[in-house]
């Protein structure tokens, strides 16, 4: 079987990009375009609006809004749709595991808490409205800063915990 890599997990190989990433897209989706892929990293994707069915691993569900998915690395994803989706709007958290395990500072083991979340294939887990949004201003500032350095960099940081701590 081949695995697709993701951008982000080809820009983390490469060497050009942060130990993190984050997106916040409302776009069109045609059938076929959300092909199944892994990467090397952690995504924490959330799911505001438009989307029909994920599928991760051998397991399909369906997406509600303002729900959380934790996608832990090298495992095959993606959505799943036959019809256009014309306002499909999510957002997600690409996080290497080296960075998760930084960002909890070493009083918490971050990757172990997602693992543990994620066995038995639960995946997927429902947020507020108000996380939700929260979250949402979190990836658009972190989406503003990613590529400056000195401070602005370092505000994209805070945006990343901030997430976690909010999910």
């Amino acid at each position: 079987m081949t695995t697709l890599l993701h951008p982000f997990s080809r820009r983390l190989q490469s060497g050009g990009g942060a130990p993190f990433d984050g997106e916040y897209h409302i776009t069109p989706i045609t059938p076929g375009q959300g092909e199944r892929h892994s990467h090397e990293h952690y995504e924490l994707y959330i799911h505001l609006h438009g989307g029909n069915l994920f599928s991760l691993e051998r397991k399909l569900f369906p997406l509600e809004p303002n729900q959380l998915v934790i996608i832990p690395p090298y495992r095959m994803h993606g959505l799943i749709s036959d019809q256009p989706l014309l306002d499909y709007e999510r957002m997600f958290l690409y996080i290497s595991p080296e960075t998760l395990s930084d960002a909890g500072a070493g009083l918490v083991d971050l990757p172990a808490l997602l693992e543990k979340a994620t066995s038995g294939e639960q995946y997927a887990f429902s947020l507020t409205e108000e996380d939700a949004q929260r979250c949402k201003r979190c990836i658009c500032r972190l989406q503003a800063c990613q590529q400056a350095e000195g401070l602005p960099r370092f505000d994209a940081w805070l945006c990343m915990l901030e997430y976690l701590q909010i999910v």
